[in-house]
């Protein structure tokens, strides 16, 4: 059975906490945060062991997985001192807030022979998922054009840290990055990136277009002035049809093809192909590949690349100009 501690009790820990509390071979052993009433919050939920400092969770020998929850800026310092405690090691997005710290978490990792995951989740949703599925099979011919989108509400975090633009990175680092990995899942690398932004009080728009190696293109918007609700949407333009998804719709996914001289043709993809969380899924990829020996569906290097998308989005947002990776 493998044992996992928790660095980080806030929302996205108590979701990976109660995911562990429901696998099978796994069991959740302790959950650190620098607030102690936010770790015994956790603890006492879960019936695990509560600590205040991080190091002290890393140090208990029986534990084999760390999962770091932390805000972006003090990820490197957790996964590395877990690589070099011997610990496997899942890390939520973005790996890191710049590429230094990402090259040194993934070079540190493989130097202490660890299993090191980025936990990007949208490649565990079904419906992207599929719609990976969907290209892969050429249902829609060769893709051309891609529009996505993801918008929420004005985020704070701890100590207003989403809003300190230096250490989160903002709109583009923190929530776009998303479908920035998610369309490198499906179409490959990007070979350049031009972006625009705006911020106030809190607020925040982006938008960044994409020129993959491919040929693809692809328009990526986020915001953070959806107060209703989240809100994602991808539309994927092929030569023989297109692949249309928002995750407000009653049927999130439909794909329309057809040949000259033909009708359209609707197919609807039902919200949830699957009842299993993508949260489980994603921390039970993880799982199975230290139990097994197997490679992390996502690891830093790939992590890094996607990471590197969104640095050059914020720059070129910065300068006005074109970036090229």
């Amino acid at each position: 059975m493998l044992k996992v501690g928790i660095i980080g009790a806030g929302g996205i820990g108590r979701v990976h906490a109660s995911v562990y509390q429901g696998m099978p071979n796994v069991k959740l052993i302790a959950i650190s945060d620098i607030r102690n009433e936010a770790a015994s919050s956790v603890a006492d939920e879960f019936k695990i062991k509560a600590f205040n400092s991080a190091d002290e969770l890393i140090d208990l020998s029986e534990v084999d997985i760390i999962d770091v929850c932390t805000p972006t800026p003090i990820h490197k310092e957790y996964v590395i001192k877990a690589a070099m405690a011997g610990k496997h090691v899942i890390c939520e997005k973005p790996i890191a807030r710049n590429l230094d710290e990402a090259q040194d978490m993934v070079r540190i990792c493989k130097k202490a022979g660890v299993k090191f995951m980025v936990a990007h989740v949208v490649r565990f949703f079904p419906e992207y998922a599929k719609i990976r599925e969907l290209i892969e099979q050429g249902s829609a011919g060769k893709p051309a054009v891609v529009r996505a989108s993801r918008s929420v509400g004005v985020v704070a975090g701890w100590n207003n840290w989403y809003s300190n633009y230096e250490l989160s990175g903002g709109l583009m680092l923190e929530l776009m990055i998303h479908d920035f990995d998610v369309l490198r899942w499906y179409f490959g690398d990007v070979k350049r990136v031009f972006a625009t932004e705006a911020r106030q009080n809190g607020t925040e728009y982006a938008l960044a277009t994409l020129r993959f190696e491919n040929g693809v293109i692809a328009h990526v918007e986020g915001s953070r002035a959806h107060f209703l609700s989240f809100k994602s949407a991808l539309e994927i333009a092929g030569d023989g049809g297109l692949i249309d998804f928002d995750s407000n719709a009653a049927k999130p996914i439909n794909l329309c093809i057809g040949k000259k001289g033909d009708s359209d043709k609707e197919i609807a993809i039902p919200s949830s192909p699957t009842e299993e969380s993508p949260y489980y899924k994603e921390l039970f990829s993880f799982v199975n590949c230290v139990e097994k020996d197997l490679d992390p569906p996502i690891n830093g290097v790939d992590a890094t690349k996607s990471l590197k998308v969104a640095l050059a989005a914020l720059e070129s947002a910065k300068t006005g100009k074109v970036v090229r990776l």
